[in-house]
């Protein structure tokens, strides 16, 4: 398809902030659009995958995910104007939020992002800011948010408390629900863009495992 994942180490190169990634990144993307993840970021929930197949459908512009918390001050903060849909400002951090809504770790960008990326000066602390980035499109009016479905979770778990937080409640509604969340192996077959075989190929590569055995299950229902 049109998203492609690649991850490399570059030892020669230190990275100046989150919008760095798109300078180091700028051969492989390309012309092509690209999402950048944060590894500490957890998304799960209902209506969280067709959150996601909006934002990736959109060939114009940036997607950022908006998630409401009772300490935006932690955050970046999107500004919603009074249709609740539309964002009128970023702010990183701030001490006096004008929102509840937090922007996330996962951003979503057309082509145009690496020649923003570039461009960019580094702030205050000496970072290329992805704020900076969102901002451009903002300014440019080509900033959309997608709010987080009401029921589906967040996690930035980016401190030991925080991961075990998320650790916790992810056991808890796998246990609940008899089931394995966000099993990419599972998402790729269930896409059909890896097939049965292969997915019985990866679960063998994971021995006797749990997580092995719910992949084979998969494969021998579908």
């Amino acid at each position: 398809g049109q998203w492609g994942v690649r991850f490399s180490y570059l030892p020669q190169h230190q990275p100046r902030g989150l919008a760095d990634a798109f300078i180091i990144g700028a051969d492989f993307i390309g012309d092509s659009p690209s999402a950048l993840a944060l590894a500490d970021n957890i998304h799960f929930g209902n209506g969280t995958a067709e959150m996601l197949r909006r934002a990736t459908k959109r060939t114009k512009g940036a997607t950022v995910l908006a998630h409401q918390v009772s300490d935006p001050e932690r955050f970046g903060v999107a500004e919603f104007a009074a249709d609740g849909e539309t964002i009128i400002s970023l702010e990183e951090k701030p001490r006096r939020p004008k929102s509840s809504f937090a922007v996330t770790g996962l951003y979503f960008y057309d082509e145009k992002v690496c020649e923003m990326a570039a461009s960019l000066r580094p702030s205050a602390r000496g970072e290329l800011e992805i704020t900076d980035i969102n901002r451009g499109y903002l300014q440019r009016g080509e900033l959309t948010a997608e709010k987080t479905p009401p029921n589906a979770k967040w996690f930035d778990a980016g401190t030991p408390e925080s991961m075990a937080d998320a650790a916790d409640t992810i056991r808890q509604t796998q246990k609940a629900q008899k089931t394995i969340l966000c099993a990419p192996e599972e998402s790729a077959f269930n896409n059909d863009w890896i097939s049965r075989r292969e997915l019985h190929h990866l679960a063998a590569a994971l021995g006797e495992t749990e997580y092995a055995a719910h992949l084979r299950r998969i494969a021998d229902e579908k």
